[in-house]
């Protein structure tokens, strides 16, 4: 069992877990992490125990947990665990890089805050280029909430319309239908329009 107050040396290359119940996400984390090139070794748990158990035994640099870990209501989810891992430091360590993902950001961003995540980030994952640096600077323990924010990394190329996401919909209908009013032929519409005797 690792000792408590396990001190994390950052140095490349680096181990991080990824903790997500589905494969096939696990799978496309771990393939975005090493693509980044950063020599990242990617281990893998499928469940919140799981995670638990492999963090009792070994450090990670980093680790990814996303939101849904169990279709069992009774099972911890992504923030359940970041907060048992940070009320539980004798077991799990003091220093712990705790990074939430979820594809519903602005859903669950201040759960996993306020449960002691380092920072969230979206699913499917930012560039090759902009996840590298953001593990960078969670590797180095520098601010990759800031750096989430500065390089606007919540729409990635992978959401071609972010236009549509719930905070810029109902603007963007406003401004379409401003435009639309704007153009639209008033006076042509309206003498169409007019019964036939007043013409």
């Amino acid at each position: 069992m690792r000792g408590a107050g396990a001190a994390h040396a950052p140095s490349f290359p680096f181990r991080v877990l990824v903790v997500d119940d589905s494969s096939a996400q696990r799978k496309l984390v771990s393939h975005a992490l090493k693509a980044t090139n950063l020599g990242i070794e990617v281990r893998l748990a499928d469940s919140a125990e799981m995670a638990m158990d492999m963090i009792r035994l070994s450090s990670y640099s980093i680790i990814f947990i996303d939101f849904n870990l169990s279709a069992d209501d009774q099972q911890l989810n992504g923030p359940g665990l970041i907060k048992e891992l940070r009320v539980n430091p004798e077991s799990y360590g003091q220093d712990l890089v705790l990074v939430g993902m979820s594809t519903s950001i602005a859903k669950y961003e201040g759960l996993f805050m306020a449960a002691g995540a380092k920072a969230v980030i979206p699913k499917p994952l930012p560039q090759t280029n902009k996840l590298a640096e953001i593990v960078e600077a969670l590797h180095k323990r520098q601010d990759a909430a800031a750096l989430l924010e500065k390089k606007a990394l919540l729409f990635p190329r992978s959401h071609p319309l972010p236009l549509l996401s719930s905070e810029l919909l109902v603007p963007t209908i406003y401004v379409a239908l401003a435009v639309l009013l704007l153009f639209m032929p008033w006076p042509t519409l309206l003498i169409s329009k007019a019964p036939s005797h007043l013409l």
